[in-house]
């Protein structure tokens, strides 16, 4: 059977130190008592940087690991191959204690697989009830398949990363009202375009997405994910490759397209 992982998925390394503090399954015993836990690390190639040991991870040693006797060990995953080598030590039963990942569908394959270590009767402990309380709920939900509690979502304080801004002293100018349907924005950017209400003259562009990212899903993530039906954990997960097969986005893409024509 895989080796046990006692988290995935958009994991803060706090919560998931608060938690094993409280109880669980054992980790490695040292020769000289002291556990040992692995931990995945992201490796993003960042020049004069060393992932596994740096000021952030010395930190959550000395405050953390150190008061509990306890040996923290980071392993570094390059970012770009996180899935492929996941897993590899999944199948290998060579994966860190305590891993992380942005992509649910690998959680949820590592779920079906019998891979993962339920958290349930971690976070009845009070540490774990802390962490609980925290990430709230609705969040929790994010990471538990068939009724267990398999992964600790991370808790976005930026909920504002993706977002659409328009120009309010141009619809002022034009007498228009702040879009909040989809057909007033339509008909706002539309106006902008025939009315020209800031003297931009051939260069305007009444509507742009962000270009660093090739992936339109990404790009138009503001548009898309608004015409995004009622989704279950399993339908999120089986279909976060195929982004397009999810209910509501060939409305969402009809509309994109009406935006550039």
């Amino acid at each position: 059977m895989k080796k046990p992982v006692l988290g995935i998925a958009l994991f803060f390394l706090v919560s998931v130190a608060l938690i094993w503090a409280g109880g669980g399954q054992s980790t490695t015993q040292t020769t000289t008592g002291r556990k040992k836990i692995t931990v995945e690390i992201f490796e993003r190639n960042q020049a004069g940087l060393d992932a596994s040991n740096n000021w952030a991870t010395k930190w959550i040693q000395q405050n953390w690991g150190d008061p509990r006797n306890a040996d923290i060990e980071f392993i570094p995953i390059p970012r770009a191959q996180e899935i492929d080598m996941l897993n590899i030590l999944m199948a290998a039963n060579n994966a860190p204690d305590l891993c992380y990942t942005y992509t649910d569908s690998v959680v949820y394959s590592y779920v079906q697989g019998g891979g993962l270590y339920a958290l349930d009767d971690l976070l009845k402990t009070p540490n774990g009830v802390t962490v609980s309380n925290y990430l709230t709920q609705p969040v929790l939900a994010w990471g538990r398949w068939n009724g267990n509690q398999y992964a600790m979502p991370a808790r976005r304080m930026d909920i504002g990363a993706t977002a659409t801004f328009i120009r309010k002293d141009w619809l002022d100018k034009l007498g228009l009202p702040l879009p909040t349907t989809f057909d007033e924005f339509y008909n706002a950017i539309t106006a902008f375009k025939q009315k020209d209400p800031g003297g931009v003259g051939n260069l305007l562009i009444p509507f742009a997405m962000e270009a660093y990212d090739p992936s339109i899903s990404w790009s138009a993530a503001t548009i898309l994910d608004a015409y995004l039906g009622p989704m279950s954990q399993e339908d999120l997960a089986t279909t976060r490759n195929v982004e397009f097969a999810r209910p509501g986005i060939k409305e969402g893409l009809r509309y994109l397209n009406k935006l550039y024509h």
